[in-house]
């Protein structure tokens, strides 16, 4: 009788960095022709989605670079000190009357709320806060979309490995082949998923941090705002004259309207 490897395979794909000394082929960044189009497919998406968040900014400058240039910091600045630096900024602008909050929903943007004294550096302040946070956005988005498009190949690799054992006879002698590549697959894609999630849990630190080092009482001073402008328009509303009837004269009700001559018979 002969032995299913499919189970094997299965308890590789759980384990992928637990057997074999050498990588596969697809681990060494070579391309993998089993003759099989559905699995030299598969390897090629595998292969270019690894090209492609290899190719990403790992210190993710464009994320940093509005706030950089106008705070006027070292480029190579870290995440937490460039926060650092936006909260004694935002302080300072504070001091000059102009207050400042990052909200994060449905999309970054800044409300601000400006004094006597303030000037357009605060603006700039501003909207420098507004286009970091908004690229930190988009750069978590598009990393979660990667993140999709592994979990997909993760998937379907281990629909893969359960058709190696039905293939046809002429597939014979790249079964062996297959099974290597689908467990290399596998730790190239955990590879990738490490590095992806990385990258969004430091994104999202971000986006946290930077709303708290923005929050300077801007929320607050808007709402106090609209409460003194909601308590005016009471008050002038008590203080509006009583609108004056649509008839004249001097009774309380209007007068009759006369009957028409001639508007009823007798028997």
């Amino acid at each position: 009788m002969r032995l299913t490897l499919a189970p094997l395979v299965a308890l590789l794909l759980a384990l992928p960095g637990c057997f074999g000394g050498g990588k596969s082929q697809i681990e060494a960044n070579e391309r993998v022709e089993t003759g099989r189009r559905e699995f030299d497919s598969y390897f090629a998406d595998v292969d270019a989605i690894r090209d492609e968040v290899e190719k990403l900014d790992a210190d993710m400058y464009e994320v940093r670079e509005r706030l950089v240039d106008e705070l006027a910091v070292n480029p190579d600045i870290s995440l937490g000190a460039l926060l650092e630096k936006t909260k004694k900024r935002v302080e300072k602008a504070k001091g000059y009357g102009t207050s400042l909050t990052l909200a994060l929903s449905p999309s970054p943007h800044i409300i601000a709320v400006a004094g006597e004294s303030s000037d357009d550096r605060d603006d700039q302040l501003g909207t420098a806060i507004e286009q970091s946070a908004q690229r930190a956005f988009d750069t978590f988005k598009s990393r979660s979309v990667l993140l999709e498009q592994v979990a997909d190949l993760d998937r379907k690799r281990g629909e893969l490995a359960d058709r190696i054992d039905n293939l046809p006879k002429r597939f014979e002698d790249k079964k062996s082949l297959m099974e290597e590549e689908i467990v290399g697959a596998g730790r190239v894609l955990r590879s990738v998923e490490k590095r992806l999630l990385k990258d969004t849990r430091t994104l999202s630190h971000f986006l946290v941090g930077l709303s708290v080092a923005v929050d300077s009482g801007a929320m607050e001073g808007r709402d106090a705002k609209c409460d003194e402008a909601i308590a005016y328009m009471e008050e002038h509303k008590k203080k509006k004259p009583a609108p004056r009837p649509r008839w004249r004269g001097g009774g309380g009700k209007p007068r009759p309207r006369p009957q028409p001559s001639g508007g009823g018979f007798e028997m």
